[in-house]
């Protein structure tokens, strides 16, 4: 071998000892065949060429993937990447989290992380910079809940919040529950930890705020919330009231359980927002109490509209249990929102709908019924985290009776116990609404009993308070029910098109009717040309005592008028025949039908047959006064 070719061993010797140090990086040694270094802080790509390998610096900085977090809301799952990095300076980069599906485009590093990272300009440098950071990542596999409530922990269950999830031992913040925007302030504290206050003193204080007491009734529905994972709730509770009744600051210490946070002027969401970020935002607030603020139906028609479909959309779905599917950009059906826990809803307002209303327990609080001195000191006791702390023990208790496998039994056993107290009464949900805020107040009334928080005496005085309470709201709810039932519109709607001359009623024959003033009849001209004319449409024909609506010429009149009263009619012929036979208004009908055929004005129609004194109220033109009434019961008796 001659001294040329020995040069040239040297040579290849040396080039193959430094290649070898470039593909060492600070972490150890590369696997053969790695392309990609990490020296002088900086990524570099190792490139074989005929003369051996040669390095090419692809960026300034180094990063690595410390997390494949894959976020659950469910339904839905969700991968990310938890990337930290540092320049080639040793300026350390904050860790971020990068969406999966855009990682490889690397447009996140200038968002993120701004001008001081520089990838180098030359083909396909980015591509080699994601798969450099992939290639030197070793990331650990992380689970993230991105909801509240209820998920199983090993072999038991846990409650998350902001703060970690409560188990039957206590809060375990390792637990990680990534919660966004106005909904992180769920955070319940570890109930482990003793705070100074009187659980006694707190439920007194929630009997007596409202002067009805049915503050006791709404704090059952607090309660209630958290058991949607054994029992989803089915309805929701609604505070009506006008400006300056203190719905929104009661509401708010109710949702302080939840959060210390939560106060009157800070509530999870509000009716401005859309249906579709109510519904998602309370599908996320799984297994607790979540207020919706503020229905005021106000502005323009088209305005107006869109609140009331949001509230009906969102309710609804609450009532359901369910939520409208939806199709992907590939044609793909996507999961279903709805929310999970219980919605408290305010407003000055009232949703429109009867199978809406039903879905709801409307409390009607008025000016001077909300105990001013008694919602200060709730207030202070959210603000000082009280109520959560009381929240936090009783999902423990719940823990542990879950993980006994009692809690179901005692579910269903309090539900046998209390739906027998409102059968019969008002809209066929409205047993269950009233049956299951019970539930979830007996539920936590056993809790404070099993942990020695309240006596013996003061439970049944609660409890006994509480079921009076109900069946006043039920007899409430029963009134409220028929007022607003498709058949009482209709009627009110007929009375209003013939009082305001859209329509007008005649006598069978097709004349003028007696009392016809009452029937939409009026005076038209002067003097020797004046003569009597029915305004509007005919919509009927009256004879004494009966009077007969004709179905289809009455809702073509009275359903646009009711969308300009801003309250739509949209049930059908059929539908408002059935509702107004099933609430004794149809005096005759056809067998199988919900009309009767006679004869009018010379001509066979199908009608509705009512009594004229159930649409019109005819005062004897002789009597100078109306005549005193008796009623069988006064609204003063109802405290809603």
């Amino acid at each position: 071998m001659d001294k040329n070719t020995d040069l040239e061993v040297a040579k290849l010797k040396e080039e193959a000892t430094k290649a070898k140090q470039i593909q060492e990086t600070y972490t150890g040694s590369a696997p053969a065949g790695n392309e990609y270094a990490t020296f002088d802080g900086a990524f570099h790509l190792i490139t074989q060429r005929k003369n051996g390998p040669v390095e090419v610096k692809l960026c300034n900085f180094i990063a690595s993937i410390e997390a494949d977090v894959t976020k659950t809301d469910g339904i839905n799952k969700t991968k990310c990447f938890r990337v930290a990095g540092r320049l080639e300076t040793g300026q350390q980069l904050s860790s971020i989290d990068v969406q999966a599906e855009h990682f490889d485009k690397l447009d996140w590093l200038t968002t993120n992380w701004g001008a001081v990272v520089q990838i180098g300009v030359g083909p396909r440098f980015k591509d080699h910079v994601a798969a450099a950071i992939k290639y030197h990542s070793e990331p650990q596999q992380i689970e993230i809940a991105t909801h509240t409530g209820w998920i199983r922990c090993g072999n038991e269950l846990g409650f998350l919040s902001s703060s970690g999830a409560i188990t039957k031992n206590g809060l375990n913040p390792d637990i990680v529950c990534e919660l966004n925007g106005v909904l992180a302030d769920y955070e319940l504290p570890d109930p482990n930890v003793e705070m100074d206050y009187s659980l006694s003193e707190i439920i007194d204080r929630f009997l007596n705020v409202h002067s009805s007491g049915f503050g006791i009734i709404l704090l059952g529905g607090v309660f209630r919330s958290v058991l949607s994972e054994f029992n989803p709730v089915k309805l929701s509770i609604y505070l009506q009231g006008t400006t300056g009744t203190y719905k929104s600051a009661l509401a708010g210490c109710y949702q302080s359980f939840f959060g210390k946070d939560f106060n009157y002027a800070h509530l999870p969401e509000n009716w401005s927002s859309t249906g579709n970020a109510i519904e998602k935002k309370g599908f996320l607030a799984k297994d607790v109490l979540f207020v919706v603020d503020d229905f005021v139906a106000r502005g323009s028609q088209s305005e107006v509209s869109r609140l009331h479909h949001a509230a009906e959309r969102v309710l609804r779905s609450q009532g359901n249990q369910s939520g409208r599917d939806r199709l992907t950009s590939q044609s793909e059906i996507k999961g279903a929102y709805h929310p999970r826990g219980l919605i408290l809803a305010t407003g000055e307002d009232t949703p429109n709908g009867h199978s809406l209303q039903a879905r709801l327990v409307l409390l009607s609080i008025e000016r001077g019924q909300i105990n001013t001195e008694i919602l200060s000191s709730l207030q202070s006791h959210g603000q000082r985290g009280n109520l959560a702390h009381i929240m936090s023990q009783f999902i423990k208790w719940v823990a542990k009776q879950a993980y006994d496998g009692k809690i179901n039994v005692v579910i269903e056993d309090l539900h046998k116990r209390f739906m027998p107290l409102f059968s019969g009464q008002g809209h066929s949900r409205m047993p269950d609404n009233l049956t299951s805020l019970l539930v979830g107040l007996n539920a936590f009334i056993q809790f404070a009993l099993e942990t020695n928080k309240i006596t013996t005496k003061q439970a049944d005085r609660v409890l006994e308070m509480a079921e009076q309470c109900s069946s006043s709201l039920a007899l409430f709810q029963a009134n409220m029910d028929r007022e607003i039932s498709d058949a009482s519109r209709f009627i009110e709607l007929i009375r209003i098109a013939v009082s305001s001359g859209l329509s007008h009623i005649a006598s069978t024959k097709g004349n003028i009717p007696h009392n016809h003033e009452v029937f939409g009849w009026k005076e038209v001209g002067f003097g020797s040309n004046s003569r009597t004319e029915g305004q509007g449409r005919r919509i009927g024909w009256v004879d004494g005592e009966s009077i007969y609506i004709h179905p289809g010429i009455s809702l073509a009149v009275i359903k646009p008028m009711s969308t300009s009263l801003g309250n739509y009619l949209g049930s059908s012929q059929t539908a408002i025949g059935k509702a107004l036979k099933e609430e004794g208004f149809l005096v005759k009908w056809d067998k199988e039908r919900n009309t009767e055929k006679v004869t009018v004005d010379g001509k066979r129609e199908y009608v509705f047959h009512i009594k004229t004194h159930n649409v019109f109220e005819i005062v004897n033109q002789t009597q100078t006064s109306a005549p005193k009434q008796n009623f069988d019961f006064y609204l003063d008796d109802v405290p809603f």
